[in-house]
């Protein structure tokens, strides 16, 4: 003998059933809040209730929604920005000191081509400055400065390119409709 409820036909119907029942509970408590809502101290309950409903929607796109808007969406913006700043603190900070170093070896360089001038040495002073300009030139390359210039290159590049994602449309028309003159179609 089989029990009734392993059929599949009377599990369904039970199913259904349970839901329109809880569907039939809802109406009602509907229908009594409607009825009762006259009610002064109901009615004020029922407007408290939706002042709150309301703050909770509004503080919600906190979390969801426009992602420009967003905590995580502002904090984004707010990390590419530090990115960006800090690449480029270590790539002026690192061209500061390779400036200062250069400044200091062209002061010796050019009081000791003086001195070649002064006695008369010209071609070795010519020389001495050649050579000098070209290892200043060569202390640059290898001072990492290119490197450092990339990095904050990149640093803006990714804050630019999120800034631009951020702001792209979403298919959803933004602000008030422009109004249109007499006789202007919206074609």
């Amino acid at each position: 003998m089989t029990n009734q409820n392993d059929n599949p036909e009377v599990v369904a119907a039970e199913k259904r059933i349970a839901e329109l029942q809880a569907q039939l509970l809802a109406a009602q408590a509907r229908l009594a809040l409607g009825q009762a809502s006259s009610n002064p101290a109901l009615s004020a309950l029922l407007q408290r209730a939706e002042a709150v409903q309301a703050r909770i929607t509004s503080r919600a796109r906190f979390w969801s929604g426009n992602a420009a808007q967003t905590f995580v969406g502002r904090k984004r913006t707010h990390e590419c920005w530090l990115a960006e700043i800090k690449a480029q603190e270590a790539l002026e900070t690192r061209a500061q000191e390779v400036d200062k170093a250069e400044r200091e070896t062209l002061k010796a360089l050019a009081a000791h081509v003086a001195t070649l001038v002064a006695e008369g040495k010209t071609e070795e002073a010519a020389t001495a400055a050649r050579e000098g300009v070209e290892e200043i030139e060569a202390g640059r390359a290898d001072a990492g400065l290119d490197l450092l210039e990339t990095g904050f290159n990149l640093a803006q590049m990714a804050r630019k390119s999120y800034s631009a994602e951020k702001q792209a449309p979403t298919g959803r028309p933004r602000g008030r409709p422009r109004k249109m003159a007499e006789g202007e179609s919206a074609e």
